[in-house]
């Protein structure tokens, strides 16, 4: 520690939404809770500096305690420890083989690592490999994990994910200059191309395969490396964030690292099995000890701020309702979540809206405690079960897991103490509200005792613990730990209207009957005796339960596992539990109006590189064509020598090296010989390319990296394959070698027949001249084949069996970069963006959706609607609009619509799917979107309407595009000063 005074310490949390302070003082050789305060973490604009809410929160303290805590420099004056996870979790971009294998550890790699997955990029994922580009350009993720193969397997997509990588260029959200931290993890065959791919634009570490065999999963090292680069470079990329590691008298720690540091501390003296959830505004942490082992998993976009409407989107609305009040309109619900997403700061202002956090946390603790298990344990199948019969430790009425070592056997009825934290827990009205959460969020079996760190200290005292672990744990004792209540909930084939338990009170003398479906909630403890059903078990194994409790009992047979009833605690019909519908608070919901007249100054990039067409001094207009990919990104091939050669030669590095007959910059054409190796008796051979290309790289090990070779023509060629091989028209299908849709690369075989079939004709060598006029169109004799070569690359179109043809065109998709903006190019890279400068009014929104759009400023007044007049338009609606207003914008071609909200439900239903993690921008509508205030139905603020009424007739920019998190991007609209537009 420190030389400061040390009569108080000082120790935060700067959570994702909220900075939580709190002040320990000396009480003789311990230390007490002083005070706690708090204040919003200042991550976004104007105050992108996390020392803000810090010091916020520390002066709330000095407020409470009467203690000077900071000096006259705003410095700390007394010892200070922080926790940290202000940058809102660890934001990722993952690569994987396919969605079903590799891609699906990758993501449990991330999960497991507290990634919040930002995408996840697959060979099958049928994303279009320019939107791929699109979108690693534009999501700034914090580290990228690329996976892919078992070892010793193919690396040819692996290949393609790098290269996509390399020409997306993606920057990190926080100081983009730095290198982005990039874990390998895949096929250890292609750890040399990834480090020369990657290794000037990446910071690479190579960690162990995630899938070495199609049977293993090995996401133990590579989690590990992801988390030390989160600790040790993405958390000190948060804004503000070095400054306050320059304050602290010691490490800061990711949050879930100091909850991580006491719960093990507890663990280690209660000897319990114990699972901790913590629900934070961005992300849900679950901590298990079991067995001795420490787990933790994040479930990332799982939350009670940013994340609750990713929590609608993957629950369902019907699972949140469910826990809410019948006479609560779906609307308003809806709406109060996504609303809270665009405001994650704002607390429930009515019981109805806590209700609905409530409700939410309870399902994103399920999603939560259901990832934790997929992630750290396999479920035991049959063959497994089988042997578990006779083991003491097994029920046989509860779903059984392993560890992913099989060397320790889990069910649900170990955990013998359940605990939950996190904001959520910390502001909820009651004990009943905190216990029906974590009750119906876990559904715990058997008997558990469920506890509470309601003051939410635990990432505090955990930091804590790396200075003073007695300390520590003293106070996670004495000041953090609150017991709700034992919960008893019964195994077995629990059934409506039958007997499930029978419990007798010894203390008072009452006795109970509880049948399948009904729960029983005493809240003064006793003395109990309790005993199971006919086939039920009280708790793991056992028919009957004696348990002395001086607290609440709650008594729960409402089933588990495939005997659940589905009835959650509030509407079992018990008083503590049971709500009625409140009123929903539509005020305070929308964004601080953001209007600014000032200079802008833009980078427009192309996906990759391409043509820019604009120099330094051009005015340009948002139409501007300023730059152009004509064709799509270039592939990447690899030629395998070894595997040319064949694995059982000896071809050593000695070998290949004296025999390759190509350097890196060569064109290699289609059967270029490119290596001459000895062949002993038999004399020398050699290997010929079975590709085209640039010849790229050469890898260790005799790997040939070409670049395809983009000579494509723009007109189709129709290959006569009849006519040069002589055969009946209505027979070629059975002669080619592609289907229709097939790329066919210059010079591959289109079609073979047998030599001897071929009519006599005089070729003049391998080659002779086409009839058709300006093409060459080869045939190559080859181990008795005749074979008709491609005389363009391009996707096999058609097939004509009646004329004998086949049609090759290229697909050209040109992408087309315009200016979108107004103003002057002040700085050009040749071949991949131009930055715009001009002079505007900018207005910024709540949310958007879709992708940039131009057009001419027109209202649309009280109770109009679009028409076919407003075609190409940017329309303005000063109050809430509904779906009819979406479908008849995307009817009549209009360009962009902004307004001040919509319902919740609306969106979804135009749209197709639910917010989710409001990361827009890749919509596919029709038009752009952008709404001031957000959801429901509010009308525009002022400020914000007479600046569009102002702008009527102009021409104006409207961007969708948002992300609710660090890095926050706001939608927007510009009017550039001194337009010349007329109506």
């Amino acid at each position: 520690m420190s030389s400061k005074s040390t009569q108080h310490m000082l120790i935060t949390d700067i959570g994702s939404t909220t900075t939580k302070a709190l002040l320990l003082e000396r009480d003789g050789e311990a230390w007490r809770f002083a005070a706690e305060a708090e204040a919003p973490t200042t991550v976004e604009k104007p105050t992108e500096d996390v020392r803000v809410g810090v010091r916020a929160a520390v002066a709330e303290l000095e407020a409470k305690s009467g203690a000077r805590l900071l000096g006259e420099d705003g410095l700390p004056a007394v010892p200070y420890l922080s926790t940290s996870s202000a940058g809102g979790g660890l934001q990722m971009l993952v690569f994987g083989l396919t969605s079903t294998d590799t891609g699906k550890v990758a993501k449990l790699t991330a999960h497991a690592a507290g990634g919040v997955i930002l995408k996840t990029f697959t060979v099958d994922d049928r994303v279009p490999v320019i939107h791929k580009m699109r979108m690693i350009r534009d999501l700034h993720p914090d580290v990228i994990l690329l996976a892919g193969g078992v070892d010793g397997g193919n690396i040819d997509s692996l290949v393609r994910h790098a290269e996509i990588l390399s020409l997306g260029g993606p920057s990190p959200k926080f100081e983009q200059e730095h290198k982005l931290p990039l874990v390998y993890c895949g096929n250890p065959g292609a750890v040399d191309f990834v480090r020369g791919a990657l290794g000037e634009r990446f910071e690479v570490h190579v960690e162990p395969n995630i899938r070495p065999t199609l049977l293993d999963v090995n996401p133990g090292p590579a989690r590990d490396r992801v988390l030390r680069l989160f600790m040790d470079s993405v958390m000190q990329r948060a804004p503000g964030y070095v400054g306050i590691r320059d304050w602290t008298d010691g490490d800061i720690l990711p949050t879930p690292t100091g909850v991580e540091q006491v719960l093990r501390l507890y663990a280690e003296k209660s000897g319990a099995d114990i699972a901790m959830v913590d629900i934070g505004g961005a992300t849900t942490d679950i901590f298990s000890t079991i067995f001795g082992e420490f787990r933790r998993t994040v479930a990332a976009n799982i939350g009670t701020s940013f994340s609750l409407a990713n929590v609608l989107a993957e629950a369902g609305y019907e699972r949140i309702a469910g826990h809410l009040p019948e006479s609560m309109p779906s609307r308003a619900v809806r709406n109060y979540i996504a609303n809270k997403v665009l405001n994650p700061t704002r607390p429930p202002a009515t019981r109805g809206e806590a209700l609905i956090e409530l409700a939410a946390a309870t399902e994103g603790a399920a999603l939560a405690w259901a990832q934790h298990r997929e992630t750290n344990f396999e479920v035991a199948h049959l063959g497994f079960l089988d042997r578990l019969k006779l083991r003491e430790d097994y029920d046989p009425f509860e779903e059984a897991f392993w560890g992913r070592d099989h060397a320790s056997l889990f069910q649900v009825s170990d955990i013998g103490l359940l605990i939950g934290t996190g904001g959520v827990i910390a502001h909820a009205r009651s004990k009943h509200d905190m216990l029906r959460l974590l009750v119906d969020g876990f559904l715990p079996s058997g008997l558990t005792r469920v506890a509470v760190d309601r003051r939410f200290k635990s990432p505090h005292l955990g930091v804590l613990a790396k200075e003073d672990p007695d300390a520590a744990l003293a106070l996670f004792e004495s000041e953090c730990l609150e017991d709700l209540a034992q919960v008893v909930a019964p195994l077995g084939p629990v059934k409506p209207g039958a007997v499930a338990l029978e419990i007798h009170d010894r203390a008072s003398g009452r006795r109970y009957q509880l049948k399948g479906g009904e729960v029983l909630y005493l809240p003064a403890g006793g003395d109990f005796a309790i005993r199971g059903g006919k086939g039920i078990r009280v708790t793991k194994n056992r028919d009957e339960l004696e348990l002395v409790t001086d607290g609440a009992l709650l008594l729960d047979a409402r089933g588990r596992g495939e005997h659940w009833l589905g009835v959650p605690l509030t509407r079992c019909g018990l008083p503590e539990f049971a709500e009625e519908a409140d009123a929903l608070d539509s005020a305070g919901l929308s964004v601080a109006p953001r209007l600014e007249q000032r200079s802008y100054r833009v980078r427009r990039a192309l996906p990759y590189a391409g043509d820019i067409f604009v120099a330094p001094g051009d005015t340009v207009e948002p139409e501007t064509k300023i730059g152009e990919n004509v064709f799509t990104p270039p592939r990447l091939f690899i030629v395998d020598l070894r595997r040319m050669v064949g694995y059982q030669e000896n071809l050593s590095q000695e070998k290949i090296d004296a025999g390759l007959m190509v350097k890196v910059g060569d064109r290699i054409s289609m059967n270029q010989k490119v290596l001459k190796v000895g062949g002993g008796l038999a004399g020398d051979y050699y290997c010929k390319s079975p590709l085209r290309g640039d010849l790229m790289r050469i890898e260790p090990g005799g790997l040939l990296v070409l670049r395809e070779i983009q000579d494509y023509g723009r007109e189709p060629v129709v290959l006569d394959v009849s006519k040069e091989l002589g055969i009946e028209p209505r027979h070629i299908r059975r002669h080619l070698q592609f289907n229709i849709g097939d790329f066919i690369q210059r010079d591959e075989t289109v079609a073979r027949i047998a030599e001897r079939l071929l009519p006599q004709r005089e070729f003049g060598g391998e080659r002779r001249a086409v009839e058709a006029p300006g093409l060459d169109s080869p045939i190559v004799l080859s181990g008795g084949k005749a074979l008709l070569r491609a005389p363009s690359s391009g996707t096999l179109k058609a097939i004509d069996t009646r004329k004998g043809t086949v049609t090759i065109q290229y697909d050209l998709a040109p992408i087309v970069l315009r200016s979108f903006l107004r103003g002057t190019v002040t700085e050009v890279e040749t071949d991949r963006h131009a930055v715009i400068e001009g002079e505007g009014g900018i207005l910024n929104g709540a949310i958007g959706f879709g992708h940039e759009n131009v057009g001419e400023i027109r209202l649309l007044e009280s109770g109009q609607t679009p028409g076919p007049e407003h075609g190409g338009k940017l329309l303005v609606a000063f109050e809430a609009v509904d779906l009819a207003t979406l479908e008849a914008c995307a009817e009549f071609g209009v360009h962009g619509l902004v307004a001040p909200s919509i319902d919740a439900e609306d969106w979804v239903e135009f749209h197709g799917k639910e917010i989710g993690v409001a990361l827009t921008g890749e919509e596919d509508i029709p038009f752009s979107l952008l709404f001031t205030e957000g959801f429901g139905r509010a009308p525009m603020n002022a400020e914000y309407a007479a600046f569009l009424r102002e702008a009527e007739g102009r021409k104006a920019s409207l961007c969708g595009r948002t992300q609710i998190r660090a890095g926050v991007m706001r939608p927007f609209l510009v009017v550039p000063s001194d337009d010349d537009s007329t109506d």
